[in-house]
């Protein structure tokens, strides 16, 4: 995730897909309430009853936004959530380091 507003500023939407419960959802926005804010739109597993990596989680946030699943980069530190995103058409990267985001990133002309 980019956190400076790169992103948006770019014209790239940053949406969310966590498999927070639905009751422990609230409690993370109320501890972190900028999650509320970064993201113009997040799939919350708890609310939806998917999972990652299961392809209808992310099928369902391109479905609510209208989005191409070929233009959606997926970005997490479980290989397997990343390996899900693929699978359901999307790009993805596994998070293993800052530095490897960013290169990546930068290849793909996004930084």
């Amino acid at each position: 995730m980019v956190t400076d507003g790169a992103a948006a500023q770019q014209g790239y939407g940053i949406y969310g897909l966590t498999n927070f419960a639905a009751d422990t959802w609230p409690v993370a926005l109320e501890v972190h309430p900028q999650l509320g804010e970064a993201f113009e739109d997040v799939v919350v597993s708890g609310h939806e009853g998917r999972v990652k990596p299961e392809r209808e989680i992310y099928d369902l946030l391109c479905r609510r936004n209208k989005l191409s699943p070929s233009d959606c980069l997926f970005i997490d530190d479980s290989a397997a959530n990343a390996d899900g995103a693929r699978k359901a058409g999307w790009q993805a990267h596994h998070f293993t380091s800052p530095d490897a985001l960013r290169r990546d990133l930068t290849e793909r002309g996004l930084l």
